[in-house]
């Protein structure tokens, strides 16, 4: 009896470290996988500002300087918008977090008045 719990114990020991290990090696996959892709996206988007900038010096005839500023200005415009639209989703969970305790401190308040009620007509 004792001899086949142990091995029982055993077996699922040796089944949740297969698993784990499972586990991780799938794991390590996916983080190759996006270290791939993350490193390969750099290199896009490296490649689009060289043939965007290409694009505006060459073929619109536009002077380096002003190809320069036109990317300079898109990026410093994308992130005001880009503050600003973060601003505004912290500041509504702000809002809804206090919203929710304000609710919460009414409840509790409407309970203790409830519970006072009962007391005094007992």
């Amino acid at each position: 009896m004792i001899n086949s719990l142990v091995r029982i114990v055993d077996l699922q020991y040796r089944i949740w470290l297969t698993q784990a290990k499972l586990t991780l090696q799938r794991m390590m996959l996916y983080a190759a996988l996006f270290v791939g892709a993350f490193v390969l996206g750099l290199l896009a988007i490296i490649f689009l500002y060289i043939g965007v900038f290409r694009l505006l010096t060459d073929v619109i005839g536009m002077r380096p300087v002003w190809a320069f500023l036109v990317f300079g200005g898109l990026h410093l415009a994308l992130a005001v918008a880009l503050v600003m639209i973060g601003t505004s989703i912290l500041g509504a969970k702000d809002d809804d977090e206090d919203k929710k305790q304000e609710k919460q401190e009414k409840e509790k308040q409407d309970k203790e008045e409830h519970a006072g009620t009962q007391q005094t007509s007992t």
